[in-house]
């Protein structure tokens, strides 16, 4: 695990919240494929990015997928 991923679980008030966020943290790297890292300033942890584009025209990017302690 990152340390930065680390230092964000670390973080976490709520013993309970940061206990299972941090066994959760793996699994979700397992299941995804993807590497562990944080969202925007702390608001969560994604794991895989990817490119959107719509017929509207309108893109942008997002995670696979995310979890929020």
């Amino acid at each position: 695990m990152k340390r930065e991923i680390t230092k964000y679980l670390q973080g976490i008030e709520n013993k309970r919240r940061r206990e299972d966020s941090i066994v959760l943290v793996p699994l979700m790297e397992e299941a995804s494929g993807y590497k562990a890292q944080i969202m925007g300033k702390n608001s969560g942890i994604g794991f895989g990015n990817y490119h959107y584009n719509y017929e509207s025209g309108r893109e942008g990017d997002s995670v696979v997928t995310a979890m929020s302690p």
